[in-house]
């Protein structure tokens, strides 16, 4: 049995346990958080990026292109540096387009292209469906651990103003028990006219491409020429 901490997100392998009513207007949080969860569910990721919301959607795409073309710039020095041990980028949240353009041949095979050009040929939406359906590759989720089939129970939400709101739930399995019994996790909501859209956190979507991109390092001791 797999034991984790509260702060576990297991919402791309779960399967809702409130049932998918009236998405099409997502009047409500829930309606949204639902919709999502039943999208990711069934592998429908362009259905799922369409009920995230399209800043959050942008916002992926200029920090995970961010975090490659950082990866390409410091690549010479990286390589100058094995067996240092970890080495890392940073990135300040600002995509540049020159260093975009430089890079853009860099080979990357991420998402079914193969250069960092080609990466960013893609619409926001594009990228963020393709990042969606690769987290579940083994590399991206810690291959081998097998949690079972998942359930979501959405507790209840709490409405900071009337354009942001917090979904509350919880995702159980057999094969899994929590440190806290009683534990949450929280998906951010926001409202765009009369619809709502979900907004995951930052970490649990847009860093998959340069996770991938650095355990294939790890497994072929360097990046593809």
């Amino acid at each position: 049995m797999f034991r984790l901490g509260a702060l576990a997100f297991l919402g791309f392998l779960a399967t809702p346990l409130v049932p998918e009513t009236e998405l099409a207007a997502q009047s409500r949080p829930t309606d949204a958080a639902t919709a999502f969860f039943n999208a990711i569910t069934a592998s429908d990721w362009r259905r799922a990026t369409r009920l995230v919301d399209p800043d959050a959607v942008a916002e992926a795409r200029t920090i995970e292109l961010g975090m490659l073309a950082s990866w390409a710039e410091r690549r010479p020095d990286l390589e100058r540096r094995e067996g240092e041990g970890m080495q890392g980028i940073s990135f300040d949240g600002e995509l540049d387009p020159r260093l975009l353009e430089k890079h853009r041949d860099f080979v990357v095979d991420l998402y079914g292209v193969r250069t960092l050009g080609e990466l960013a040929g893609l619409s926001p939406e594009e990228l963020f469906a393709r990042s969606l359906e690769a987290s579940a590759h083994p590399s991206v989720r810690d291959d081998g651990t097998d949690f079972g089939a998942l359930t979501y129970r959405i507790i209840g939400t709490v409405q900071e103003t009337d354009a942001v709101a917090h979904v509350l739930y919880r995702a159980t399995s057999p094969n899994i028990s929590y440190d806290d019994p009683w534990h949450v996790t929280v998906l951010r909501a926001v409202r765009r006219g009369d619809q709502w859209f979900i907004r995951p956190d930052r970490e649990l979507v847009i860093f998959t491409g340069t996770s991938l991109l650095f355990q294939r390092m790890l497994d072929e001791q360097g990046p593809p020429e």
